[in-house]
């Protein structure tokens, strides 16, 4: 059985053909993907902080901590910070990054059983409000904040994220 030359290349070109058209459809799914895996993040970490932010308001003016809140931030921010690290430059990612610490010292105290619906010292006052500074607040909370060096004008750590992740 005898091949003729142009039998080969055109196995040779359908080959090449198919490898570059594979490689193409490979390349655009997997920026899809990428592109809803790095949406699907935005919406989460938007709506956490947003969550954080009215939970945070809503303590200090109670002035008590929550009953049985575990909201989990934590868990969210390891499954989709790498999702985001490209979506965003680097000073929104330290901000992101900032406010997700912030989120963990917040899980933790709303687990501790100990803190269930007790009264809100300075230093948990204070803490909030690093968190966010765009709470109504009373003007005793107001001094208190101010006393423990915080800025009522400047943006808590998780206002400058919100910022972060609505623009995108």
């Amino acid at each position: 059985m005898f091949v003729a030359a142009s039998d080969v290349t055109a196995l040779i070109g359908g080959a090449l053909g198919g490898a570059l058209l594979t490689g193409i459809v490979g390349m655009f799914r997997d920026a899809l993907t990428e592109r809803r895996m790095r949406n699907a993040a935005t919406r989460v970490f938007d709506a956490e902080i947003k969550d954080a932010i009215q939970i945070s308001c809503t303590t200090l003016k109670d002035g008590r901590w929550p009953i049985a809140l575990t909201p989990r931030w934590s868990e969210s921010w390891t499954a989709h910070r790498l999702s985001i690290a490209n979506a965003v430059k680097a000073e929104g990612y330290a901000d992101l990054e900032a406010a997700y610490r912030h989120l963990s010292q917040l899980d933790h105290v709303l687990e501790d059983e100990s803190k269930y619906d007790t009264e809100l010292e300075d230093p948990d006052r204070v803490f909030l409000l690093r968190g966010t500074t765009s709470c109504s607040i009373s003007p005793t909370v107001r001094k208190a904040f101010e006393d423990h060096g915080g800025d009522k004008q400047l943006p808590g750590v998780l206002d400058r994220a919100h910022g972060v992740v609505s623009s995108k």
